[in-house]
């Protein structure tokens, strides 16, 4: 009786590890970011676990998001991007400010803007007055013989 009471605690916790949220990617900055509306202040992390359904706000610098995937998303200081809850089909949305977002090979993440789908595997999006801040280089020159 005892012996089958332990088996049933164990098949319980395991499944309960299974199925825990995992993080989507990590979170790093030069100075302090909010991460669901809590101040989250940088002191000697390197990265932090963005979890399904967060919100990220960048404050005084850029924030860069590293998916598990590949992917790399930066959004511009004073900008705001929510993740949406799912960790198979992943969207991250902008909302307010600017980002620059490059996806993987093979990525799954949907970029959206104020809800609406961007297209492309490669851009910046956002409001014009944050764009220096995520300027990408310029054309290179092509020159005609």
């Amino acid at each position: 009786m005892r012996r089958t009471f332990y088996i049933c605690v164990m098949v319980v916790a395991v499944g309960v590890c299974a199925f825990a949220r995992q993080p989507i990617a990590t979170i790093s900055s030069s100075s302090s970011f909010e991460l669901d509306g809590s101040l989250v202040n940088i002191g000697g992390v390197p990265a932090w676990p963005l979890m399904p359904g967060a919100r990220v706000a960048a404050k005084s610098s850029p924030v860069v998001i590293a998916m598990r995937d590949g992917s790399r998303i930066t959004i511009a200081a004073n900008s705001q991007i929510q993740f949406d809850s799912s960790v198979t089909s992943p969207s991250a949305n902008l909302i307010a400010g600017s980002m620059q977002f490059t996806l993987a090979s093979g990525s799954n993440l949907r970029i959206l803007q104020g809800g609406t789908p961007v297209n492309g595997r490669s851009s910046s999006v956002g409001s014009q007055g944050d764009r220096a801040l995520l300027r990408p280089p310029p054309p290179s020159k092509i020159s005609a013989r």
